[in-house]
């Protein structure tokens, strides 16, 4: 979904005439169809040993080969144990491949206190290199009442020549 095309359409009101806004929604929607966010918070699952997609966080070669991500995410269980992480997700398309790079801004919320797009640690955010989708890995939170949030903004796109 275009992050702009969440923007409500708006109504006529005694003051104001709607329809120069909706006009330039719709234009934005058009103009950067690749500007995506996600609709709501996605839930990371605890103790992921295999790559899980993200839903709705597919790269589409055909259209951009670069693609700047940023991202927010939060794990917490009554243990009482917390993590937050902030960062951005960078992905650039060789002609083959997805190459990624992960720098964390703030926190460690996926616990692997690794940067990088290398995958290697227990936990990691990655662009799959194949076909361009969001996954992630998650370490165990041990203690009861898991909640987990990850929420992300495409912010930077190249178009692909």
């Amino acid at each position: 979904m275009s992050l702009f095309s969440t923007i409500p359409d708006r109504e006529n009101g005694p003051d104001i005439e709607a329809g120069w806004f909706n006009l330039i929604k719709n234009y934005l929607v058009q103009a950067f169809p690749g500007i995506n966010s996600s609709t709501a918070p996605f839930t990371i699952a605890n103790n992921e040993a295999s790559l899980i997609n993200i839903t709705g966080l597919l790269l589409d070669s055909s259209a951009y080969k670069y693609y700047k991500i940023r991202y927010d995410m939060h794990r917490e269980d009554d243990g009482p144990l917390t993590q937050d992480e902030v960062g951005t997700l960078e992905a650039f398309w060789n002609g083959t491949a997805w190459e990624t790079n992960r720098t964390i801004e703030f926190g460690n919320s996926l616990g692997d206190g690794t940067e990088g797009g290398s995958g290697t640690g227990t936990d990691y955010l990655v662009i799959n290199g194949a076909d361009g989708q969001g996954k992630y890995k998650s370490g165990n939170f041990t203690g009861g009442a898991y909640a987990s949030a990850l929420n992300w903004t495409i912010i930077e796109t190249r178009l692909a020549v």
